[in-house]
């Protein structure tokens, strides 16, 4: 059986008794309240492996992002065409670069149909005027650095007020690394220790790199509300 209602229906606890329990001694279980028990127990399963996974306050404020990319593209850069280097130099001077490593993460397929979840990078972005910034959201198969072969998604804006962005990859089998990790086997007061157990998770490092044209920083451009997030496939 499968998801067939698309949510929760919230039931009585078993044990609680009365006439809306409808578990309770003696009461003959209805097909109506296997089919709501195994409907939750899938939504719960395709829910599960959905997740927020990063946000960032953003480069808002003087001296933030004003360096052009590496290629001189005006337009929305590929990941290739972004100096993945500090915001920050060696003596504290700001550098006008602005790039994300979002982390690496386990993906997990939903429990239905055994499909990839899809990746959202929702963000706030706006130019100084005259001039163009340009975003590029990546998700690396492993925990490796971004490259042009990198499922990849960008814009670009000369707005000059706030806009809202949203970038989606969609995953599949080749978007993800399998790497064994030690589950974590807990803590025993007394008596031999658990054994960790090994267990196999699929792996990609997300990536966010943008540009500015102005190249000063008294033009700077302004990325913000940065989170990213998984969502059901299509």
């Amino acid at each position: 059986m499968t998801d067939t209602l698309g949510r929760c229906i919230a039931l009585v606890a078993p044990g609680t008794g009365g006439g809306s329990d409808l578990t309770t001694d003696l009461r003959a279980l209805a097909s109506a309240t296997g089919h709501l028990m195994v409907s939750d127990t899938n939504h719960l399963a395709n829910e599960n492996p959905l997740r927020t996974l990063f946000t960032h306050r953003g480069a808002i404020g003087t001296k933030s992002l004003y360096a052009p990319t590496l290629t001189g593209v005006t337009t929305t850069p590929s990941p290739e065409d972004i100096a993945w280097l500090p915001a920050i130099d060696p003596t504290g001077a700001r550098t006008g670069y602005f790039n994300l490593r979002m982390g690496s993460h386990a993906i997990h397929r939903a429990s239905t149909g055994r499909r990839w979840p899809s990746l959202r990078c929702k963000l706030r972005m706006k130019a100084p005027s005259g001039y163009t910034v340009g975003v590029v959201f990546c998700a690396v198969r492993g925990i490796g650095a971004p490259t042009n072969a990198s499922p990849s998604a960008g814009t670009f804006t000369t707005a000059t007020t706030f806009q809202d962005v949203t970038l989606s990859l969609d995953l599949d089998d080749e978007s993800t690394l399998v790497r064994t990790a030690d589950i974590a086997s807990g803590y025993a007061s007394s008596g031999a220790l658990a054994a960790p157990e090994p267990s196999s998770i699929n792996v990609l490092t997300l990536w966010l790199g943008a540009y500015c044209t102005s190249g000063s920083a008294a033009n700077v451009a302004s990325i913000g509300g940065i989170t990213v997030y998984l969502v059901e496939p299509t």
